[in-house]
């Protein structure tokens, strides 16, 4: 079995998850802004480090992780 190893961020809140692989944070030209269940956060990503970065305005930083994409999407199938 091949499991996808890029790299990718995992963020939750209240139960949902959403997955951004490396790859697409490093196509954004700025930061990224989202927000999962009401919690608005920006997520900032140095290609030269290749790590990422999560922010949020009210301070309340929702949980997150770096995980391989493909045990990331199998671990989190409706993210």
């Amino acid at each position: 079995m091949n499991v996808d190893r890029r790299m990718a961020l995992v963020v939750s809140n209240k139960g949902r998850t959403k997955i951004y692989p490396y790859s697409e944070l490093k196509k954004a030209k700025s930061a990224v802004k989202d927000e999962i269940s009401g919690l608005a956060f920006t997520i900032l990503f140095d290609a030269k480090q290749q790590s990422a970065t999560v922010h949020a305005s009210s301070g309340a930083v929702p949980p997150h992780f770096v995980a391989f994409l493909g045990d990331a999407r199998a671990f989190f199938p409706d993210a």
